[in-house]
């Protein structure tokens, strides 16, 4: 029978003991990195199960060791999460956005820990995406400016107080403050545009900011009457003359701009008359009381019949 308690054979079990104990810490360390089952298996030869099954006995250690990005950036990187609430898309957006090409590769990976590449695990440099922001920030405003200058422009302009127009002129105004934070994904029409200019495909385009001053300024409807300006459907209910017969004189040409009304680009574009001097203007050019309301009279019976 052989002597196990000899000092050579027992000395080899002891090595062997400390050898064990040494790869068991390595595996623990290397599943605390956040390395897969199988990926250290593959280290030591063996079966992602092997190794479970030694972190369960050995350790306790059961389930999934998480990766924690924000234990894995560097102080000049931001992670997935840093960029998603800077440019307002979500994590997962942001992933399909960079496989499509419409947002910077990340500058660095960390596969080598485990077989799963998800964004979590994405890091990009700070200047990269500073960069990235400043030209996405310039499209947009670009975007915006020309969304709001559509609205504004004849034949049926919006007004500049219109809800649609103050939301795109608060958002565009914002981009010039540290409010832009979290609102770069307005309708995202210019990806592969702020992409080619990132990568230095296309010539830089040239952003010229728009005065919107004279909307800004504009003088309140209450401001226009203590000048005597009143709007059509205001000075009609003041003279009692209908609009179309306003309209009538005025393209005949007996009101003068500057003297019986003016024209700008308050309340939609309308006209505004001064009433007292427009309605005697009229008069003296013929404008008959009696007649107009016979005319707006058998309109009202004539209607009334068809009925």
């Amino acid at each position: 029978m052989k002597n196990y308690n000899s000092p050579t054979v027992r000395e080899y079990l002891e090595q062997k003991k400390e050898l064990k104990q040494k790869r068991n810490q390595t595996i623990l360390q290397m599943r605390q990195e956040g390395y897969s089952l199988q990926a250290i298996g593959d280290k030591f030869n063996c079966s992602r199960e092997w190794i479970r099954l030694i972190l369960q006995k050995e350790f306790k250690v059961t389930g999934t060791v998480k990766f924690i990005s924000e234990e894995e950036v560097k102080k000049n990187e931001y992670t997935a999460k840093d960029i998603s609430e800077l440019t307002g898309h979500s994590v997962f957006i942001l992933g399909v956005m960079t496989r499509k090409g419409h947002f910077p590769e990340p500058t660095r990976k960390v596969t080598e820990k485990s077989v799963h590449l998800g964004i979590d695990r994405w890091f990009w440099e700070k200047i990269i995406i500073e960069k990235y922001i400043k030209i996405k920030i310039k499209y947009l405003k670009i975007q915006l400016q020309n969304a709001i200058n559509q609205r504004l422009a004849p034949p049926c302009p919006y007004s500049f107080n219109h809800k649609k127009v103050q939301e795109l002129y608060k958002l565009l105004s914002s981009l010039d403050t540290d409010f832009w934070k979290g609102n770069l994904v307005y309708k995202s029409l210019n990806n592969l545009e702020v992409m080619k200019e990132f990568n230095g495909l296309i010539k830089p385009v040239k952003y010229i900011p728009y005065d919107y001053s004279k909307y800004v300024n504009r003088k309140s409807r209450g401001e226009y009457h203590k000048e005597g300006l009143y709007t059509a459907y205001e000075t009609e209910k003041i003279t009692k003359i209908s609009r179309t017969s306003m309209y009538r004189y005025r393209n005949l040409g007996f009101l003068k701009e500057g003297t019986h009304f003016i024209t700008g680009d308050h309340y939609f574009y309308r006209t505004m008359y001064y009433p007292e001097k427009m309605k005697q203007a009229m008069i003296d050019a013929g404008y008959d009381f009696l007649q107009a309301a016979r005319i707006i009279e058998a309109k009202a019976l004539s209607k009334k019949g068809k009925n």
